[in-house]
């Protein structure tokens, strides 16, 4: 039987590992041959090498398997390890009555940050696309960052609201990345992803939609700051609404590689409906609560007509 040389020189090097083949034993011509000293050498014949073989494929399996549970162990540990680190951070109501000190005051902003830089990836991974079924190029990767992002913006309130580390620059830089995320992954679908299915009207159109919508969300941080001097968003029933509803139908979009009108009509209504809800709040309430659930969910102290 022929064996390739790679094969026979890894089990000349398993031989002089276990020492038991003289002082050498090497790969020369297609031969394994030991040298025992003083110019002694013994060339291995087929049935010798046979077991030595044998001996060495065993060990390579045996290796192999322990290299396998150790990789196992620890992937095993990891994932235990971040099990505890969320729930820790997350959901343990335990959590909400320790100081917060060092780096966890900043973890809420890490998050957002995270997002915020994060949606300019997805600018170089728009031609990475696979078919799923009967849809046909599905940007899978892009899919996949995208998810990870929105899945940023659950995380970052929830940690600053367990650690009570809330700030103007934190609710500003949440609604920033909000917005920067949802214009560069929706810009990418109208440009790229959904090009082949629009119209050169339909394209600009909902560029123009998509400038109003993100500006109406961000003029509602300056509206709050005129009336109570909190540059803040209100999480309301409507906003939260929308803001799911935005990330929901990109991703659709991106999926099926078009954009429905029906889906932007919804967005283009929720969007005023929140806008007018949270304006007619702010300039009628005695004081800002950032966790006001919108009119007809929660009733609010008015704020004193001025004689």
């Amino acid at each position: 039987m022929r064996y390739e040389a790679k094969y026979l020189k890894a089990v000349a090097e398993f031989m002089n590992g276990r020492g038991r083949c003289g002082k050498k034993a090497e790969y020369i011509d297609g031969e394994i041959i030991s040298h025992f000293g003083f110019g002694n050498k013994c060339v291995f014949n087929e049935m010798m090498l046979a077991g030595w073989i044998k001996y060495f494929t065993e060990e390579n399996k045996l290796a192999n398997n322990a290299a396998k549970n150790r990789v196992k162990q620890n992937l095993t540990k990891i994932r235990n390890n971040c099990l505890f680190i969320l729930n820790r951070l997350i959901w343990s109501n335990a959590m909400e009555n320790i100081k917060t000190t060092g780096i966890k005051k900043y973890l809420p902003n890490i998050a957002t940050l995270i997002r915020l830089f994060g949606s300019f990836s997805l600018l170089f991974v728009m031609n990475s696309v696979k078919d799923i079924g009967p849809f046909k190029a599905v940007p899978w990767v892009w899919l996949i960052i995208y998810l990870f992002l929105v899945f940023t913006d659950t995380i970052d309130g929830t940690i600053a609201r367990k650690f009570n580390v809330k700030s103007d620059l934190g609710a500003f830089l949440d609604a920033f990345s909000d917005t920067v995320l949802l214009v560069i992954a929706a810009a990418t679908v109208f440009v790229k992803f959904a090009s082949d299915n629009l119209t050169d009207f339909q394209t600009w159109l909902y560029i123009g939609l998509l400038i109003f919508c993100s500006a109406n969300k961000l003029s509602m941080n300056l509206y709050a700051k005129k009336f109570f001097g909190v540059a803040n968003m209100l999480h309301s029933y409507p906003q939260k609404a929308f803001a799911v509803g935005c990330y929901i139908g990109v991703g659709f979009w991106a999926f099926i590689r078009d954009v429905p009108w029906w889906s932007v009509v919804i967005l283009i209504i929720s969007n005023l409906y929140g806008a007018i809800d949270e304006i007619v709040y702010c300039a009628r309430a005695a004081s800002y609560d950032v966790d006001f659930k919108g009119h007809g969910f929660q009733k609010y102290e008015k704020r004193a007509a001025k004689k």
